[in-house]
């Protein structure tokens, strides 16, 4: 299900299209919060991103109870989106 959503942990308002794919909502009120999503999900903020593309590293020989998983980051977008996320990962 496509959806904007706020993450509390990044107080912001997340899954649209880049450039609102991470909506500030840092020290505003809930009625403020409440007001953007509705605009989010009125248009206003672009579309809903149809999926997200990941940089992940897998580790080998992880401990029992450790995942052997890292995401680095994420980007959500459009299906098949051309972008160049794959030459910033490299330059980490």
């Amino acid at each position: 299900m496509k959806i904007f959503q706020y993450s509390s942990q990044l107080h912001a308002i997340i899954e649209g299209v880049y450039s609102n794919n991470c909506i500030n909502a840092a020290g505003k009120s809930s009625d403020k919060v409440n007001t953007i999503m509705k605009d989010c999900l009125d248009g206003k903020f672009g579309t809903v991103a149809d999926e997200v593309k990941v940089a992940v590293v897998s580790f080998q020989d992880t401990p029992v109870g450790m995942c052997p998983y890292l995401v680095l980051a994420g980007n959500a977008q459009t299906v098949n989106e051309s972008n160049d996320f794959g030459k910033w990962v490299m330059k980490l």
